[in-house]
């Protein structure tokens, strides 16, 4: 009988030794998981704060944007937006065709194409859904972004977007281009159909 008592005690007591490992084993992947989640935090803090740029969502008419890409460095500034219902007699698939007035700057150490700029964008009704980009292209009779921009230069041309009705519009950095890191901040202009031309 007392053989058997010191063997249910010896097998509580390794019972408990185990739980207690088990649970500080626990805590030690618990503490690993929150330890990387605040690495991870911390180093995409650290690739927002290295390019200087942080997301600017509030932008309007008239307004800069700054924004780092795979491409380089820029400024975008929306000068102005033309709603019109024809360009060069071709009617657009949606309601109207927006012609955007448009200034890129290369605030970068590298030159790139216009174009490459321009390609980040698209048009938009709704900042859930994922809108059009440039078809400027298309039309002959708009000032097309051309050739290269050095550091330092800038160059100005129209975009030309179509969209539907609405009662609000934006021109933003494509959504997917921001998650795959191909650009690094998001930049948003908003306007309403008043404030077109």
């Amino acid at each position: 009988m007392k053989r058997l008592l010191v063997l249910t005690g010896a097998m509580l007591v390794s019972l408990s030794v185990l739980a207690a490992c088990n649970s500080d084993s626990g805590k030690q992947e618990d503490e690993g998981s929150n330890g990387k989640n605040e690495q991870e935090n911390n180093r995409l803090e650290a690739d927002q704060a290295s390019t200087g740029f942080k997301d600017q969502t509030d932008l309007k008419i008239g307004d800069s944007g700054e924004a780092e890409s795979t491409i380089g460095k820029y400024k975008i500034t929306v000068n102005s937006v033309k709603r019109v219902d024809e360009i060069d007699g071709k009617t657009p698939s949606l309601d109207y065709y927006f012609i955007a007035d448009m200034t890129v700057e290369n605030i970068g150490d590298e030159p790139y194409d216009a174009m490459d700029i321009i390609d980040n964008l698209n048009f938009t009704k709704s900042l859930d859904s994922g809108g059009a980009g440039d078809f400027s292209n298309l039309h002959d009779s708009v000032k097309h972004f051309t050739g290269t921009i050095q550091p330092g230069e800038s160059v100005t041309g129209e975009a030309v977007f179509q969209g539907q009705d609405s009662d609000v519009y934006y021109i933003k950095t494509i959504d997917g281009l921001i998650a795959s890191g191909a650009v690094k901040n998001q930049t948003i202009w908003s306007f309403d159909i008043n404030e077109t031309e």
